[in-house]
């Protein structure tokens, strides 16, 4: 009994350790099955400093080109007017870029701050860009930033760098790092100032706002940029 116990046993062994030797034991690892493509800038017809290297809209951009040219401009990256309700109306496209996957909008707002899309196509081309009527705020996302270390957090410190293109004046980052005023000029000489800030999933949030736009909250640049820093005054 003891010898067929010790037979069996034995079978079973040659058994595993056969069984081991045709498993794969290569440590390499295995090839990547996903066909995953990463968004990139398409043909423009505008400036090369207009966009960043994913396609991003940058300041100068805005501050730049006409409604009509604008609108030209982030529908050659792919942009889609999207009218959903009276809240929301805005250029769209999806975005696949490192850390996210998320929608990605421009769009101009009420100048009273509320996060509300008030705005037509015809309006929104009257609106945005040079020249446009100051009456709402302009704002955009933006996506291939994000820090894989440091759990898809904005480097915001890069961001403006590829984003802010324009001549920059003053900029204040906050201690966490989540959020950066940038008080920017456009080649005319007018002042501008981009908020930034973090709004998770891999992207950012920038919002640019003119003296007259703040004028209809009663405030204007320099009073943002103090209640902001701290700071009396900027760009010195």
């Amino acid at each position: 009994m003891k010898k067929k116990l010790l037979v069996v046993l034995l079978a079973a062994v040659m058994v595993f350790m056969l069984a081991a030797c045709g498993s794969k034991t290569s440590t390499e690892p295995e090839e990547k099955t996903d066909t995953l493509e990463y968004t990139v800038r398409q043909p423009s017809s505008f400036d090369e400093k207009c966009l960043d290297e994913i396609g991003n809209p940058t300041l100068y951009a805005f501050t730049e080109l006409t409604g009509p040219e604008l609108i030209k401009l982030l529908e050659e990256q792919g942009y889609e007017w999207e009218r959903k309700d009276d809240t929301l109306k805005r250029f769209k496209r999806k975005v696949m870029a490192e850390g996210t996957d998320e929608p990605q909008f421009v769009t101009v707002r009420e100048s009273n701050g509320l996060d509300q899309d008030i705005w037509e196509l015809e309006d929104f081309e009257n609106a945005a860009g040079k020249g446009g009527a100051a009456v709402g705020q302009t704002v955009f996302v933006i996506a291939g930033y994000a820090d894989p270390d440091d759990g898809w957090n904005t480097k915001l410190d890069e961001v403006v760098k590829a984003i802010v293109n324009t001549e920059i004046v003053d900029q204040y980052m906050t201690d966490d790092a989540q959020a950066v005023l940038v008080i920017t000029r456009d080649s005319s000489g007018k002042d501008y100032a981009v908020l930034i800030t973090v709004s998770g999933g891999g992207r950012s949030e920038a919002v640019v706002y003119t003296d007259e736009v703040l004028a209809n909250r009663g405030s204007n640049i320099a009073a943002e940029w103090t209640a902001f820093t701290g700071q009396e005054t900027y760009g010195q």
